[in-house]
């Protein structure tokens, strides 16, 4: 039970995007439109992607319109879709899944030089993923 509710909250910390009129990119902004792939998952001095005794592999798709695509996997299984929306303000993300859950925390945003890494942190944790397509197996269902 312990390990699920781990899962749902890596989940909705992955969908934390609130739905709003709001433009994504404010002049001057970070831009997270865009196909991000987790790559290193940081609690408390500890670098892996995995929750105790298994792997998490997160593919997460950011659209213009502050809607989100989240596929996600857990241990042997199969990748599992979640959406919702999302809000970007003053490098703060938050965000809802379309059942109307809001993410469990917002999220400090960083992006590196070039754009091709994503840093979410919140409460000592730190979420580092990679510009990545979202592969085609994935999206069809088929892994």
């Amino acid at each position: 039970m312990a390990i699920m509710k781990k899962y749902l909250i890596i989940s909705l910390v992955c969908l934390l995007f609130t739905g709003c009129k709001k433009e994504q990119v404010e002049e001057g902004g970070l831009n997270i439109v865009g196909s991000w792939h987790l790559t290193e998952l940081s609690q408390i001095e500890t670098r892996a992607v995995t929750i105790g005794q298994e792997s998490i592999d997160i593919y997460i798709h950011f659209i213009a319109d502050n809607s989100f695509h989240l596929y996600q996997k857990v241990g042997a299984g199969n990748f599992r879709h979640f959406s919702g929306t999302w809000e970007l303000v003053d490098n703060k993300l938050s965000g809802m899944y379309d059942d109307k859950t809001k993410w469990g925390t917002e999220y400090d945003v960083m992006l590196n030089d070039n754009s091709t890494e994503l840093r979410l942190t919140s409460g000592g944790e730190e979420y580092v993923y990679s510009k990545e397509e979202i592969p085609n197996e994935i999206l069809s269902g088929v892994l």
